[in-house]
């Protein structure tokens, strides 16, 4: 509806310009304005007030006088969160979760629950990552069962409940179990990098409720009450479908590097050494399908 005409190059800056469908008297430019805001849309949160508009000339001593419009968008007040969109809400980050949870630690002195495990198990120190795609520990099937150790989905939010680490957030990118220092919370539908995000912008602030002399300390109860904007389903929705894309990539990359870092670790002894020839070691990595052009 609105074009930008194209400007010489040695202007700075490009006006909306409408005169190609009318012309520069502030009626028409006002009623354009006005039928443009009239257009039905899915809901986003804004909506605009046709009947405020205010028009003014601007540049009146140029060859070209532009005229500005001013059309103010609807937002409510909350003492929480001051202004946000109207018809958004404001309310606790649970209410965006399926699940909000702690882990366990199984028994140290039995063996039985470590050796030989293969079920990864996320420690507090690890949620220093922004996305989590492997954990250091593992415990074993008995470990999980005789503790409360708990397992998390891919797209779950953590926050580290102690020590150094208390308050930061990362993004479970595989599925995983934690011990009782990280607090889990498996999102709702359509929740996933938005409620990630949501505290991951808060991070200054639950790392300032954090309690104890000896080691800081935060609470699950702190971690789900946290306060949220919360927006309309619609606009969740997009939100997500926007940011898979970006998160997928990025979670490929940490994967293929995990995977070359491998790689490099395992081939580099044995070229050195003159038991791998470099033609075999390029095949045996062309066979794992870590290729350049796909990172």
């Amino acid at each position: 509806m609105l074009r930008a005409w194209k400007s010489p190059e040695f202007r700075p800056t490009m006006d909306i310009d409408m005169l190609g469908k009318t012309g520069n008297e502030e009626e028409n430019i006002t009623a354009q304005i006005r039928d443009i805001l009239a257009v039905e849309i899915e809901p986003d949160g804004l909506s605009f007030d046709s009947s405020s508009i205010q028009t003014e000339r601007i540049t009146e001593d140029a060859d070209y006088e532009g005229i500005q419009n001013l059309f103010p968008a609807e937002f409510e007040h909350t003492e929480e969160m001051g202004w946000i969109p109207q018809g958004w809400t404001v309310g606790p980050i649970y209410k965006l979760c399926e699940k909000v949870q702690n882990g366990g630690t199984p028994n140290r002195s039995k063996s039985e629950y470590w050796d030989g495990g293969t079920i990864p198990w996320l420690t507090s120190g690890e949620v220093r990552q922004t996305i989590i795609v492997k954990t250091e520990n593992f415990i074993s099937e008995t470990g999980l069962k005789n503790s409360s150790a708990k397992w998390l989905p891919f797209g779950a939010t953590v926050v580290a409940l102690y020590g150094a680490t208390a308050g930061q957030v990362a993004l479970v990118a595989s599925e995983m179990t934690t011990n009782q220092a990280v607090c889990g919370l498996i999102p709702k539908e359509n929740y996933t990098f938005f409620n990630y995000l949501a505290l991951e912008r808060g991070v200054s602030s639950l790392a300032n409720q954090a309690r104890g002399s000896a080691q800081q300390n935060i609470s699950k109860g702190i971690v789900e009450d946290t306060k949220v904007v919360i927006p309309s389903g619609v606009i969740t929705e997009k939100f997500e479908t926007e940011c898979h894309p970006i998160f997928s990539k990025w979670i490929h990359n940490l994967n293929a590097d995990i995977a070359l870092s491998s790689t490099r670790d395992t081939l580099l002894p044995q070229l050195l050494s003159g038991e791998m020839r470099i033609s075999e070691a390029e095949k045996l990595v062309e066979e794992i399908g870590i290729m350049r052009d796909e990172l």
